[in-house]
């Protein structure tokens, strides 16, 4: 990390409080951790803006979460845009993403994503049986619907959005149909998170809705199966982003998700209340670097402590280190690794079945693309279907130049 600068910060405006009650969400015990109620205040907004838009770093990005973010209302993003615009420095690029569970979603949100161009990712986990099995209301209510409904109205508002699934014990053998159900609703970005949590009563087991690690390798090969059918011309015309971050690896590039990468730390967690952490899954005591009000977000990057907890990452078992397939996954999530003896991922068994599945083909879409590139000028950046069209007509791409 020596020489980086920070450039990204996970924010959590409302830390750990939801309008949903998701039985699986890891982040719902951090509300022991903080008093209610949990909002960000104007003060800790407008320093922790000022904070990370002073680095030297010419692309910047706010990642908001939670919790559910959108609990702060559109006021509240709408002052930290003008926060961003002021302390914006020449030259800087900044960019905004936002995770939510779409339940409180209209209109005047899809305006402000559109207007803002902040890119969105909506929690929704395929068809409403699986959906609904561990995604519920305060109330213990479905709420597959409102998921769709807020699908249906950020594509239809041109609002770059991405789906997030989590792949969980129900949904590892249903992969290939929450593909197709997904990218037929119009959605061309796909995010499979797995889940991997501790059993609340035996702290050294899965908890029940947990994937399995045989049942994560088929869910990914599944995916596989499905993002090389979509080929088009020789490249995706679907992004799975865990797919597309193998790919990039196998040509040579660096790892596009910190699961796969060598080493972590290369962002931070801010919560509401201005304290700092290396990484949303350690919100802990063991691993806050401070608060914001008191120490800088740069001076926190470049800790003794955050270096540290980057570097841990790297301590793999003999196991690992012999592992034919380790300059792909790198050990996997260090969150992951808890569950397990001898130090390894408890995914381990899933990315090796999958890697042992996909490698030649993932070997042979990499030399092509690199053909390609020597020989033919390079595409213009691919456009989703359902993303505005280039040419500048207002319209989805699929209703305009598409078709021509």
């Amino acid at each position: 990390m020596a020489g980086e600068q920070l450039s990204t910060v996970l924010v959590k405006p409302a830390g750990p409080a939801c309008n949903m009650a998701c039985s699986y969400c890891f982040y719902r015990s951090k509300k022991e951790r903080f008093a209610a109620p949990t909002r960000m205040s104007p003060q800790t907004l407008e320093t922790m803006t000022r904070q990370l838009l002073s680095q030297s770093s010419e692309e910047l990005t706010f990642s908001w979460q939670g919790g559910e973010p959108t609990l702060m209302g559109p006021d509240f993003f709408r002052q930290a845009l003008q926060l961003q615009r002021r302390y914006r420095r020449p030259r800087q690029k900044i960019h905004n993403a936002i995770m939510t569970n779409g339940f409180a979603l209209d209109t005047g949100w899809c305006q402000l994503f559109r207007e803002s161009n902040m890119m969105v990712g909506l929690s929704i986990d395929g068809r409403r049986e699986l959906h609904d099995e561990y995604r519920s209301s305060q109330h213990g209510q479905p709420t597959w619907q409102h998921a769709v409904r807020a699908a249906r109205m950020l594509i239809d508002h041109g609002v770059v959005t991405n789906a997030v699934t989590v792949a969980t014990d129900r949904s590892v053998d249903h992969g290939r149909e929450i593909y197709r159900f997904l990218t037929g609703m119009g959605f061309d970005h796909l995010q499979f998170v797995p889940c991997v949590e501790t059993d609340l009563q035996d702290p050294e087991k899965l908890a029940p809705f947990s994937v399995s690690p045989k049942g994560y390798g088929r869910l990914l090969c599944d995916l596989f199966d499905c993002w090389r059918e979509d080929f088009v011309d020789r490249v995706p015309s679907v992004s799975v982003r865990w797919l597309d971050g193998v790919l990039h690896h196998y040509l040579g590039l660096p790892p596009t998700e910190c699961t796969a990468a060598d080493s972590c730390g290369k962002y931070l967690v801010v919560e509401h209340d201005g304290s700092v952490y290396s990484c949303d899954f350690f919100v802990d005591d063991d691993h806050q670097l401070g608060n914001l009000h008191e120490q800088s977000l740069g001076a926190m990057f470049h800790s003794r402590a955050h270096r540290d907890f980057g570097r841990a990452k790297g301590d793999l078992p003999p196991d690992c280190q012999r592992c034919e397939w380790l300059s792909h996954c790198h050990g996997g999530c260090p969150k992951n690794r808890r569950l397990r003896s001898d130090g390894r991922t408890i995914l381990c068994e899933g990315y090796r079945h999958f890697f042992e599945y996909a490698d030649r083909e993932m070997t042979r879409l990499a030399r092509r693309w690199l053909e390609r590139m020597a020989t033919d000028p390079p595409r213009q950046p691919k456009v989703g279907r359902n993303q505005p069209c280039p040419c500048g007509s207002g319209k989805k791409f699929k209703r305009c130049c598409e078709g021509t």
